[in-house]
């Protein structure tokens, strides 16, 4: 079986924050696929470039940066070739990109900050997910948590720093 140098790791990332993920994508449901198209690897190292721009522009507490982020990243998903990829990929594409298109829509029309974040939640999973399955990267990312995030619900994001 391939190694892949895409590693995610649940750590402590502040004070107050842990390794405990409640309520977030489950692991054990995470596919990784063998044999994936290098185009299909490309588009979604597209998609990490656009979520990064993303999580940037909500670090910077810049909502109108983050809305512009989000319609660009929306317009990246509407045109994902996916004739590469198989049937079980494909399935597995529709039901993880459903959800990424759903919250880009909901955080492009954000009315505050607090909002906007609170989608970056369910992109972050969703993402999550893509990234795990068909491994677009060839360095290390880091899927971070923290309890703390949306009002103490918690939440997790992608980066690549292993501390935040």
């Amino acid at each position: 079986m391939q190694h892949f140098s895409i590693f995610f790791f649940i750590i402590l990332i502040a004070a107050g924050c842990s390794s405990k993920n409640e309520g977030s994508t489950d692991v054990q449901s995470i596919h990784t696929f063998d044999n994936v198209d290098p185009s299909v690897k490309q588009q979604f190292a597209t998609f990490l470039t656009n979520y990064f721009k993303l999580n940037e522009a909500l670090i910077n507490d810049s909502l109108d940066s983050a809305k512009t982020a989000a319609k660009s990243f929306a317009q990246t998903t509407k045109t994902f070739d996916v004739s590469k990829l198989s049937g079980e990929q494909l399935d597995y594409y529709y039901l993880y990109s459903s959800n990424l298109k759903l919250a880009l829509g909901n955080l492009g029309s954000s009315p505050d900050i607090e909002t906007a974040r609170a989608e970056l939640a369910t992109i972050s999973e969703s993402m999550y997910a893509l990234v795990k399955a068909f491994h677009p990267n060839d360095t290390p990312l880091y899927y971070q948590y923290c309890p703390m995030a949306r009002d103490n619900k918690g939440a997790n994001w992608i980066q690549r720093k292993e501390r935040t």
